[in-house]
């Protein structure tokens, strides 16, 4: 974290309803930084799958999709029942 904040990709701010957290927040560099890594992640996903069958990239919308559901509802379960001891 010490890394970015020196980058000035990020900043520390005390959140405001627990003077003993912290909020990160991406400054206008860090969200600059950020939108080129998506950028070229989405070219090399899509030099990637450049020759897959549009049934395949349905499958593959389709199964993110039902990881990310399935990783919101866990993360939500999670943190309605923070002590749970399950992996």
């Amino acid at each position: 974290m010490a890394k970015l904040e020196r980058q000035e990709l990020v900043e520390r701010v005390r959140d405001p309803d627990d003077g003993r957290a912290w909020r990160i927040w991406l400054t206008p560099r860090g969200t600059e930084v950020a939108q080129v890594c998506v950028r070229v992640n989405l070219e090399l996903f899509g030099v990637a799958m450049a020759d897959w069958a549009p049934e395949e990239r349905a499958d593959l919308a389709r199964l993110l999709g039902k990881l990310s559901e399935d990783m919101n509802a866990l993360m939500a379960e999670r943190l309605d029942h923070p002590a749970d001891p399950r992996p």
